[in-house]
């Protein structure tokens, strides 16, 4: 075996300090829970309404509708829609007391679309928000350390 078809022997991955999510056990896993949060207002994006449907068992949902081509969202050959977003920071010194908004999100339609809307004295769709918890501090229901602390009822004993 000549040196440019060297492979390096298996490294031993050292297991994280956080509990693995069920069915997301072993090495692979490399993800810590719960540093961001965050929500998208879906009827933010151009020309967005909900209508009434009739699902498979025909029962009345209420779906959100977005058209694609207004929103520069892209559907992939397997049927997925994609959106592409941006988180800025939102200044310490400029967020709202009552809130604990980090960042805000806006939507990324990438940079030739962005500079026509920047050229026409628009800006690309804020639709929603996050919170990084290092920062802004544990929620009253993560900083509780029991479920009744967190507003759950007690379960009782154990059933074993």
């Amino acid at each position: 075996m000549n040196a440019n078809n060297f492979i390096p022997p298996l490294q031993k991955i050292e297991p994280t300090s956080h509990s693995p999510a069920p069915g997301c056990q072993g090495a692979r896993n490399i993800f810590k829970m719960g540093n961001i949060s965050g929500s998208i207002n879906l009827m933010a994006f151009e020309k967005a309404f909900t209508e009434e449907r009739k699902d498979a068992a025909g029962n009345t949902v209420t779906c959100a509708v977005i058209p694609l081509p207004h929103n520069h969202l892209s559907k992939t050959d397997k049927g997925n829609v994609f959106v592409n977003l941006h988180a800025n920071e939102i200044a310490p010194e400029k967020r709202k007391a009552d809130r604990k908004d980090t960042h805000i999100v806006n939507q990324d339609p990438g940079k030739e679309i962005r500079q026509k809307l920047k050229d026409a004295g628009k800006y690309p769709n804020t639709l929603g928000n996050l919170v990084d918890w290092a920062q802004s501090g544990p929620s009253e229901q993560q900083a509780a350390t029991t479920p009744a602390q967190a507003g759950f009822a007690d379960p009782g004993p154990a059933p074993f």
